[in-house]
């Protein structure tokens, strides 16, 4: 009796302590899918622009909105440390290219 007690109580713990499955599992490939589309869509506005500073899309948005949610969900995640370093490539271009003169 007090070993199926101790059992239960060492379940229970377990069951409640554990880390949830979905902290442990990899993004969904439709999630970084998504995630990828919309960052394409906004390099390839970043790099019609020349060099010029432009506006942030939509798809911009959606893209640094997706690759946040990501890098909180799953930071160690190696596409998902790729999708971030492109992510913030391109946000560094969409400001315009400056130049620095000094004497």
């Amino acid at each position: 009796m007090c070993l199926l007690r101790a059992l239960i109580l060492v379940s229970i713990a377990t069951l409640t302590f554990s880390t949830p499955a979905s902290a442990a599992d990899p993004p969904s490939r439709l999630t970084l899918d998504t995630a990828e589309y919309h960052l394409k869509n906004f390099q390839e506005q970043v790099s019609n622009a020349k060099g010029r500073p432009i506006k942030m899309s939509e798809s911009g948005k959606e893209a640094l909105k997706r690759i946040k949610s990501l890098m909180r969900s799953h930071p160690d995640h190696p596409r998902v440390i790729e999708l971030f370093d492109q992510a913030k490539a391109a946000l560094r271009l969409s400001k315009g290219k400056t130049f620095e003169i000094t004497d």
